[in-house]
């Protein structure tokens, strides 16, 4: 959320542009309030990739490990480059919270 707080001393005389400042305050206000909206929707639009790509990448990791447990067997080295895709995938997602902070 953000404040705007302007301040404006005339110094004791009248001064007939006091209108046209309050009218550019609001101006200025309704610009970052556009910027906001468009930062908060570019943010929901990266959510919504990282969603997207999250999905797949477990429907691939569960894909494979199915096509394996179906060949019957697996070398170390296959186990092993598993493990490495879990981990990494793992940690991809410890690094984002499951839950958006409270605003």
């Amino acid at each position: 959320m953000w404040t705007l707080l302007v301040k404006h001393v005339f110094g004791g005389e009248s001064c007939e542009s006091s209108g046209a400042i309050r009218a550019s305050i609001e101006e200025l206000k309704e610009l970052i309030m556009t910027d906001q909206a468009v930062t908060e929707q570019r943010i929901l639009d990266l959510v919504s990739q990282v969603e997207k790509t999250r999905a797949e990448t477990l429907a691939a990791i569960a894909a494979l490990k199915d096509e394996l447990a179906a060949a019957g067997g697996t070398s170390p080295g296959v186990e092993a480059a598993l493990a490495v895709l879990e981990a990494a995938v793992q940690l991809s997602d410890d690094d984002i919270p499951d839950t958006a902070p409270d605003a």
